[in-house]
């Protein structure tokens, strides 16, 4: 029977989307200044005092000009600061999932700059990824390519050859790429951006190792871990205190390729002995438990349960999601022990925090305890959780990976079969050759130009 699915590496975008103006002031300091505090708060993730500043900066500027844009020909760089604070509080919005407001400024600052500016200049390009980076959040993945196209078409008119703005484009186009199933497209692009700012800004700069994961991202979706491997290695021996997403990635991969031994001293340089939590901590968390698999690899469950019960001791308040990636890696741990009781104890933990998140992982969650159930030798209610598993897959506006849904169907079908539901196993049966064929005619579909 299927055991634990492993969770995917994600690729992270990091858009530099709040910025401060560099227009002559003149007199009028209050708007910037109320700007900068809105950068500050954003900054901190207040967004409550970031989207106040930032309206209020508005207010502070001209009347007429926060109202609406005024006629094309009697724009002046007065209404680009206008612009600037626009696409802020756009931002802000935007995070607080106010789509439609944020939608109408970026909009409106992409309208003045184009009056002020005219179609080819830096601040056209940054309106154009704003826009773009609102798209792929919700979803409208093919108008978020096109205009993050043009803002990178922008970019390399304008801008010194190797610029970092050309490096975020080129990131964020790449990650576009990677949700759209790209991959030989994606690894182009997020691999001149790891490139350009490794060369520019330095191979332990922040958004070098942004570009260094998302580039590891895109090459074990194909298969080549070594690149991986190759990449992250030099971001983490590049930083005096490697970031935990970074880590947790290197982690992966080694154990992804079987160096163990690697994978464990990563872990006990880095991450063992550490008793406060991390400062991102989802990341942390997920650090910690890939760590926790990585010594039970080799025998240390004890270990693995002890590093995972101390960080669940040194955040008590812990996010949902922060509480369930570390009382998942207690429940991998369990299994790799043998401690069954103990996996399905943490897992109806986890499952519990899950759904009351509404997290996206709680399918997985479900289909790893029901596997427990059936090694526990109660496969009825295996039956239960893996019935419960489908209909969160199946639910209207799901699209459940194929990799989860073929482990799920198996799973099923043999606990279908134990429990003499023969009819019922045919049809989940039936189900997993359809979907193990439309799965195999994609991977071999011609693509264009072929």
């Amino acid at each position: 029977m299927s055991g634990w699915l492993p969770r995917a590496v994600a690729a992270f975008c990091l858009a530099a989307w709040l910025a401060a103006t560099p227009i002559a002031l003149g007199d009028e300091r209050d708007w910037a200044e109320l700007n900068a505090a809105g950068v500050a708060a954003a900054a901190a993730d207040d967004w409550t005092a970031a989207e106040q500043a930032f309206r209020a900066a508005l207010d502070a500027l001209d009347a007429a000009a926060a109202a609406a844009p005024p006629p094309i020909d009697r724009m002046t760089d007065d209404d680009a600061r206008v612009a600037v604070v626009a696409s802020n509080l756009a931002v802000v919005l935007l995070e607080q999932d106010d789509t439609s407001e944020a939608r109408a400024l970026f909009e409106r600052a992409l309208a003045i700059r184009r009056a002020v500016f005219g179609a080819r200049d830096p601040a056209i390009a940054e309106s154009l990824n704003n826009l773009a980076e609102l798209e792929r959040r919700m979803g409208n993945l093919p108008r978020a390519r096109t205009l993050h196209e043009a803002a990178l078409g922008v970019r390399r008119e304008v801008l010194d050859e190797g610029h970092p703005d050309i490096a975020e484009s080129l990131n964020n186009l790449g990650v576009l790429l990677l949700d759209l199933g790209e991959l030989e497209a994606a690894s182009v692009a997020l691999g001149e951006a790891h490139a350009l700012r490794r060369e520019r800004l330095g191979p332990a700069h922040r958004l070098t190792f942004e570009s260094a994961g998302n580039f590891a991202a895109v090459a074990v979706d194909q298969g080549d871990l070594a690149t991986a491997e190759g990449v992250l290695r030099d971001a983490v021996e590049a930083a005096a205190a490697p970031p935990a997403y970074l880590l947790g990635r290197t982690v992966d991969v080694l154990l992804r390729r079987g160096s163990l031994d690697d994978a464990v001293l990563l872990c006990e340089t880095h991450v063992v002995d550490r008793a406060l939590p991390f400062d991102d901590a989802p990341s942390g968390a997920a650090l910690v438990a890939t760590c926790a698999r990585a010594l039970a690899a080799v025998g240390g469950e004890t270990r693995a349960a002890a590093m995972l019960e101390r960080q669940l001791d040194a955040s008590p308040e812990a996010a949902p999601a922060v509480e369930a990636e570390l009382r998942w890696g207690l429940a991998e741990t369990a299994v790799a022990a043998g401690d069954l009781e103990a996996a399905e104890a943490s897992l109806d933990t986890v499952v519990e925090l899950l759904a009351a998140a509404d997290d996206p992982r709680l399918a997985t969650a479900l289909n790893n305890r029901g596997s427990v159930k059936f090694e526990r030798g109660r496969p009825l209610e295996a039956a239960g959780d893996l019935e419960a598993t489908l209909e969160v897959l199946d639910g209207p506006g799901r699209s459940a990976d194929p990799v989860l849904l073929r482990d799920v169907l198996a799973n099923y079908a043999i606990v279908l079969r134990t429990l003499d539901r023969n009819d019922a196993a045919l049809e989940v049966e039936n189900r997993l050759i359809e979907l193990v064929t439309e799965t195999r005619d994609l991977q071999l579909a011609p693509t264009a130009g072929d």
